[in-house]
């Protein structure tokens, strides 16, 4: 089971990306956003070929497709990562 805060966080999408790598290289101490928060929340699902799964957030977002492989990479139960759950998506 994946926490739907942490799949929106790493959601996989050519924008979300860019956000992250851009907040990583970010020097600020404190660097306020003038957004909403991304939505936690899901409002459908669907497949996408055989291959991954495209979520549609509350808020609109579905950019995101979320291969099969990657997520079973990145399960965060105790089982597939007895050290803990990995922080991002394993790519």
């Amino acid at each position: 089971t994946f926490p739907l805060r942490w799949l929106r966080a790493n959601c996989p999408c050519a924008t979300c990306r860019e956000e992250r790598r851009s907040a990583a290289l970010e020097t600020d101490l404190l660097k306020l956003s003038t957004g909403p928060l991304p939505s936690t929340q899901i409002a459908s699902a669907e497949l996408v070929g055989n291959y991954a799964i495209r979520l549609r957030w509350t808020d609109g977002h579905d950019a995101g497709i979320y291969a099969f492989t990657v997520l079973r990479d990145s399960c965060p139960c105790a089982d597939c990562h007895p050290a803990g759950p990995p922080e991002t998506l394993v790519a």
